[in-house]
């Protein structure tokens, strides 16, 4: 289709998502450090408004609010009743997302929803049945795709260049002082939380079986070395890949002081590359037959800062004009949809499993 009838066909769409703007409109649901970082990426994107917040404290929502000019919400399900709203951003503690996803959908909005989706497959294909009961779209928050030495990486294995892989390994070395457990009662509660594997290491997660391909068996042990919390701070996995692959993922909240690294390494019978620094960020090693590795493979921005401890690159503005394009009638988007953040889902509590039986659990779980 020609460039400038596309355009015309998106902003036909785009202003009919809401009944009475050519906005698409926005209602957060969470108002900490994530869900305000949320709004700070939204304020500066065009075509985008925020009309409702809602959080349970009462300061900080009037606090989000005023950034974004928008109104306040002591109950979410409030919220939900607003006509104009055609999206849901949801940024509460991980045992909330599955109920209130659920909410949303049935109010008739598309979802997008902070890593992980929820804490159990169960609750995954409930919200996969009410987004499509609803014909709404959930969207999962996996900013790490959007990487640029990820991309490229990406772009390599799609074309084969590395060959047949026998190997990926991720190792996700922070540090989470009692003071980060401490500032949200939630933090290092298992209803809520779900451990460090379900927050801190989903991403990595996600990213290991995004390139690996579906995961046939999951093995793993977890243990709880240094916190006084009621989940895991630690756990090593491994994961046998459908294709013949293994693949390893070591996480620790553990580490002494401060964060040593968030990597991932591939190996291939035709090329080996290592992507590394502290949030994958850095492409640290790449050898690929004949596949140099492009000038520009570094991220130039810093990793996001939430108050006293950091999280992975600032890629969450690519992940909301995405899942907005998306909306608007972009196939080609790139977005995390209810399937695909199920899978880490399932590989999540397939260890988590394995860890109580003692014993190797295959997928799909049943």
């Amino acid at each position: 289709m020609h460039t400038n009838l596309t355009m015309l066909v998106y902003t036909y769409i785009f202003k009919s998502l809401s009944l009475k703007t050519n906005m698409v409109n926005f209602g957060i649901i969470g108002c900490g450090k994530i869900g305000t970082k949320h709004i700070d990426f939204l304020t500066k994107i065009d075509g985008t408004r925020v009309l409702g917040v809602s959080d349970i404290i009462e300061k900080r929502m009037k606090d989000a609010a005023v950034k974004c000019k928008a109104k306040i919400y002591s109950n979410y399900k409030e919220m939900l009743k607003i006509p104009e709203i055609d999206l849901v951003n949801i940024c509460s503690p991980t045992g909330l997302h599955a109920s209130m996803a659920i909410d949303a959908l049935n109010a008739g909005k598309h979802v997008l929803c902070e890593k992980p989706m929820c804490l159990n497959v169960k609750d995954a294909d409930k919200i996969i049945e009410a987004a499509k009961i609803n014909n709404k779209k959930l969207f999962v928050v996996k900013q790490n795709r959007h990487n640029l030495p990820i991309r490229i990486l990406k772009d390599a294995l799609n074309k084969g260049m590395f060959g047949k892989l026998y190997g990926i390994n991720a190792n996700i070395i922070w540090n989470r002082r009692a003071e980060y457990y401490n500032e949200e009662p939630w933090r290092g509660k298992k209803e809520l939380d779900g451990g460090a594997l379900a927050t801190q290491a989903s991403h990595f997660v996600d990213i290991v079986q995004w390139i690996g391909g579906k995961v046939k068996s999951v093995y793993a042990k977890t243990e709880r070395f240094n916190h006084d919390i009621e989940t895991e701070d630690t756990g090593a996995i491994i994961l046998k890949f459908e294709s013949g692959a293994l693949g390893t993922i070591y996480y620790t909240v553990c580490a002494y002081n401060k964060n040593i690294e968030g990597s991932l390494t591939v190996l291939g019978i035709k090329g080996s590359a290592k992507i590394g620094g502290e949030y994958l960020n850095k492409v640290e090693h790449w050898n690929v037959e004949g596949y140099p590795l492009p000038i520009k493979s570094e991220e130039s921005h810093p990793a996001n800062d939430y108050g006293s401890y950091k999280g992975s690159s600032s890629k969450h503005d690519y992940v909301f004009r995405e899942v907005i394009k998306k909306i608007i009638g972009d196939e080609d988007a790139i977005i995390v949809d209810a399937l695909e953040g199920r899978k880490s889902v399932e590989i999540i509590e397939a260890a988590h499993l394995s860890t109580k039986l003692g014993k190797e659990i295959f997928l799909p779980l049943k």
